[in-house]
């Protein structure tokens, strides 16, 4: 969901559609790929699980081309042009799904309890700090 946000922000700040994909791209795999890079794996995650890659540029491309055409409800988009209420609350849910998952890596990779906590924060917030 971040990368959602993220991607917004880029094609509602005048970004074209290279830039919002690019956006969205480095938010989504920024966190995980320091992780990998951490836990000195083969190669970063979306190397072999492809379907990262194209989850997100379909996200940013329905970001880009439909939220202005998006009515304000508050539940979705506010009317000032912001996010609404859902998106904020699957933004948390996200995030917490991402540091479970990146925490998780850690673990099983055999590394400590301090170890794995790193990965799940910086699986979750890798990508926005970028």
């Amino acid at each position: 969901m971040t990368l959602l946000f993220n991607s917004l922000t880029a094609a509602t700040s005048g970004c074209d559609l290279l830039g919002c994909l690019m956006i969205g791209f480095i938010t989504a795999v920024v966190g995980g790929t320091f992780r990998d890079v951490l836990l000195f794996s083969r190669q970063p995650f979306w190397f072999q699980e492809y379907e990262y890659v194209i989850f997100t540029i379909i996200s940013s491309l329905a970001v880009f081309f439909y939220w202005g055409k998006l009515k304000p409800n508050e539940i979705i988009k506010t009317k000032e042009g912001g996010e609404g209420s859902f998106l904020q609350w699957a933004d948390a849910v996200s995030l917490g799904a991402f540091s479970v998952a990146g925490a998780m890596n850690g673990l099983r990779a055999g590394d400590n309890i301090l170890l794995s906590l790193m990965c799940g924060l910086i699986t979750c917030t890798g990508g926005g700090i970028m």
